[in-house]
């Protein structure tokens, strides 16, 4: 839902319809049906085996 601006600048910036990712976790929530939710957190951070997020 957010991204950094470039691979050496630590600064974040909000990607275009971040209110649907947020209610797309909110439904599943609600209706109590389990979601996933990755996140990086590491800037430079290879990922998982995957290569989607790093946590």
């Amino acid at each position: 839902m957010t991204k950094y601006k470039s691979n050496d600048n630590q600064v974040l910036v909000i990607q275009n319809e971040i209110e649907k990712g947020v209610k797309l976790i909110h439904d599943h929530l609600d209706k109590s049906i389990p979601i996933l939710v990755g996140t990086d957190w590491k800037l430079g951070h290879t990922g998982n085996f995957d290569k989607t997020t790093d946590h």
